[in-house]
């Protein structure tokens, strides 16, 4: 660890350790933060100032890379990145004299393993040890069936999936409910009940309401706590927004 401080700090909760391993009664889990895909990482890299290439184009050459990767892999080559490694695995036992693969009995796939530079990154990285285990409600993604979209727009009038972990609506208090915030004017515009056609830990679907054209970001304010009742509001942000055209 460098004596600066570090650039980056993991959480992480302690939970009881069901193993075979007598070394400790507890384990740690990092807490995972929403799922990244290539869009988002773009993104990233043009906003934050990582990066002077714009961000379509970080797209088009990550999907053009990862796509010759996978080709290349797939022709038995093994990739090394110095970010990450990877090579083709085939799993499986074969009997005397039987050479024959069967997707079967035989599991082929591709390893991954942290390269070089990764792990020069991961020597800058604290994790704090929370001693109970406590698992934050999110936002992972929102999904438009009509144009088969994903965290990009959603149609007024039509369906919407948010998808997440304890985001389920309750509450009798008015705040409490799905909002749609608008990114550039911070006003939030309530989803009526009845629109809400599926109100689960897990999902929610939703009927869009019309909106003026913009960019918006879901919220969610609920009394919702898994294996609890009776609970304060809380409200689930994200960072996730979606095009209204």
């Amino acid at each position: 660890m460098s004596e600066q401080s570090p650039l980056h700090n993991l959480q992480a909760y302690l939970y009881d350790n069901n193993l075979d391993d007598t070394s400790g009664p507890k384990i740690a889990r990092i807490v995972n933060q929403r799922t990244l895909g290539i869009d988002d990482i773009a993104h990233l890299a043009a906003t934050r100032g990582g990066s002077s290439v714009k961000e379509e184009l970080i797209i088009q050459a990550v999907n053009d890379f990862l796509k010759e990767m996978s080709r290349a892999l797939c022709d038995g080559y093994n990739v090394n990145t110095r970010w990450f490694n990877a090579h083709p695995e085939l799993r499986g036992t074969f009997q005397p004299g039987d050479n024959t693969y069967d997707p079967a009995k035989h599991h082929l796939s591709i390893d991954f393993r942290q390269g070089k530079l990764l792990q020069q990154m991961l020597d800058e990285v604290t994790v704090s040890i929370n001693d109970n285990a406590y698992h934050p409600p999110f936002i992972t993604s929102v999904y438009d069936p009509l144009t088969d979209q994903t965290n990009q727009s959603i149609t007024p009038l039509s369906q919407a999936h948010l998808l997440g972990r304890d985001i389920k609506i309750e509450g009798d208090d008015t705040t409490a409910g799905l909002f749609l915030r608008n990114t550039e004017t911070d006003e939030q515009h309530r989803v009526d009940t009845g629109c809400i056609a599926l109100n689960t830990p897990t999902k929610v679907i939703f009927i869009v309401p019309e909106l003026p054209t913009g960019t918006y970001t879901p919220v969610i304010v609920t009394t919702f706590r898994r294996n609890r009742h009776a609970a304060s509001l809380r409200t689930i942000d994200t960072d996730i927004t979606v095009t209204i055209a």
